[in-house]
């Protein structure tokens, strides 16, 4: 039997309750390496085009001012190669994302362990609404930058 703990209370859950367990983690794991994958995938694919010299922002091409989301591609596949100071430079959401993301598993699986079957787990709202701040700030002082200096420091970035 599987022993868990709830409010201080021994509770040995049933067969039945440890194949869910299992079913959950089993899930957890393989969401994890889909969604890991994806962003290997996707940094590779801009590590391509970066090479190329080529944009993948049609907004920068449309518009010649950044999009919120600019840099985004980019930032990400400066953290895959462990350049954290770039990638905070080209898209400083994007590190606070990744880990509120792991924050959330290790709450995740944690309360999977513990055998709870509805692990939800909620985050303190100021935390979630950092991130879309941190994304409009960076896109104002960005398109300032870049309109009354003519600096577009995020182009000059190279890999």
């Amino acid at each position: 039997m599987l022993k868990s703990y709830k409010k201080g209370v021994l509770v040995l859950l049933s067969a039945s309750n440890k194949k869910e367990i299992f079913r959950r983690l089993f899930l957890f794991f393989l969401i994890n390496l889909l969604v890991l994958s994806v962003v290997i995938a996707y940094a590779e694919a801009t590590a391509v085009m970066c090479e190329r010299g080529e944009s993948v922002c049609s907004f920068k091409k449309t518009f010649g001012i950044y999009c919120p989301g600019c840099g985004g591609s980019r930032s990400l596949l400066a953290l895959t190669r462990f350049d954290f100071l770039s990638s905070l430079i080209l898209f400083p959401a994007l590190i606070p994302s990744v880990i509120i993301f792991i924050a959330a598993d290790i709450l995740f699986l944690a309360s999977i362990i513990k055998g709870s079957l509805n692990p939800i787990k909620r985050f303190p709202i100021s935390t979630l609404i950092s991130i879309p701040l941190i994304i409009l700030l960076n896109f104002a002082l960005r398109n300032y930058i870049l309109i009354f200096w003519g600096i577009d420091y995020v182009s000059d970035i190279k890999f």
